[in-house]
């Protein structure tokens, strides 16, 4: 029996100290810190759920619509404090994550989610929502969205890859998110929303802008956005988190370090046993 406890008090220690080294050998994006406006009101519920995940309900057309000829950012949730300072389409940028979405009032929301500038959202990288063409409930249109400082230019991500809103139309679900920009004048943006059985993709698209340190913020965004006439329209309402997130600017979740990762093996190994045995070779009897 001694002998049975030495062995398992040498291979429980290990194996435990194998797992947290593992989970520790994956750092995501540290979201604790991310900071909205408009977020929490009245429709809109939209927050930092934990240090990994992001996301609530966002309403299609909740953001008032900002004085003439300014495009400050109004309603949002976002990381301020990009590591390492401002970002701009001079720099190689990535995301990757899961994202779960969910529209079951067939929304057109005024909605962005990626990198932009606090001062002028017209300067803007990432992913935008539209309603689903054909339009259905339950599903939603995700799209590029790019913009040098004009009018955004949303391109869809699609079944066949093409672009085309008929082959767009993402279903309900949960999804592996992957989006790399890296400069260029050409085919310099790849994005896929991916299921186990189908990927919504646009390849090799081009974004051809060059201007530097424009991007000061990452996270969602709600622009201004002129009311619908079509009555209760403008009130629906769209759900989107995301999760696991990487994105370049991130801050990081710090790692344990090796003292913690041993003191964690120490606990483990003592409520395995009721009691911290001694050490010692094991003899055979």
């Amino acid at each position: 029996m001694k002998s049975c406890r030495c062995l398992l008090f040498m291979i429980v220690p290990c194996l435990l100290w194998a797992s947290v080294s593992s989970a520790a050998s994956s750092p995501v994006a540290d979201l604790s810190h991310w900071a909205g406006n408009g977020n929490t009101e009245s429709t809109n519920n939209y927050k930092v759920i934990s240090p990994t995940s992001v996301g609530g309900t966002f309403q299609s057309r909740k953001t008032p619509t900002p004085p003439a000829g300014t495009f400050p950012e109004q309603w949002y949730l976002r990381d301020a404090t990009l590591a390492g300072g401002k970002l701009g389409f001079d720099d190689v940028l990535a995301m990757s994550g899961t994202i779960t979405l969910s529209s079951p009032n067939n929304a057109d929301p005024s909605w962005f989610f990626g990198w932009y500038s606090s001062t002028d959202y017209r300067y803007r990288l990432g992913f935008s929502a539209a309603q689903a063409v054909p339009t259905a409930p339950n599903a939603i249109r995700m799209q590029l969205s790019r913009g040098n400082g004009g009018g955004a230019t949303p391109t869809n991500l699609s079944s066949d890859g093409n672009g085309s809103a008929l082959t767009a139309t993402i279903p309900d679900g949960t999804y592996n998110l992957s989006f790399v920009y890296t400069p260029g004048a050409s085919n310099n943006l790849t994005a896929h929303i991916q299921s186990i059985d189908k990927d919504w993709r646009k390849l090799s698209l081009t974004v051809g802008y060059f201007t530097p340190d424009v991007f000061d913020r990452f996270g969602f965004l709600q622009s201004g956005a002129t009311p619908i006439a079509t009555p209760g329209f403008d009130a629906r309402t769209f759900d989107v988190t995301v999760s696991n997130l990487n994105y370049t600017g991130e801050s990081l979740i710090p790692e344990p370090s090796a003292a913690t990762l041993a003191s964690v093996v120490v606990i483990a190994a003592f409520g395995a046993f009721g009691r911290l045995p001694t050490v010692r070779l094991c003899r055979r009897r």
